[in-house]
């Protein structure tokens, strides 16, 4: 796993979301929590459902907000600390992103996906670092 480097305020000030974590995108972690059928009684998919309405509203806020509280009552699914830590890192809340991923993999070491976002982002990071 590689680890970012530089001073949190550097970190955070990062502009412009990571393109490529597109809630359209067909491997979102909620979308893939609904194939695998990790969801059976069907509370994550309702909240997800919520998800992507503010979402489509360009409301990110009300939508970290729903996976919130979908993490409380639902702490060990490393499903939400990503699909949240996808979120923080389009608003640029890098920090947060990072702890969500890597939660998200302390949960499910086994996820590539996970690292392979992860990983993105220390590619964002180390980039805007060098451009500095």
């Amino acid at each position: 796993m590689r680890y970012s480097v530089g001073k949190p305020d550097e970190r955070a000030s990062l502009p412009a979301p990571i393109s490529s974590f597109s809630y359209l995108n067909s491997a979102t972690p909620l979308r893939a929590m609904e194939s695998h059928n990790i969801d059976p009684k069907g509370e994550i998919t309702a909240i997800a459902a919520d998800i992507y309405i503010c979402v489509d509203r360009g409301d990110l806020a009300g939508a970290i907000a729903h996976l919130d509280r979908a993490i409380f009552f639902h702490p060990d699914l490393a499903y939400l600390y990503a699909e949240r830590a996808n979120f923080y890192a389009q608003i640029g809340q890098i920090d947060r992103s990072i702890a969500d991923y890597d939660r998200a993999i302390e949960l499910q070491p086994q996820n590539q996906l996970f690292k392979h976002w992860r990983s993105q982002l220390d590619d964002r990071i180390w980039g805007s670092l060098a451009k500095d």
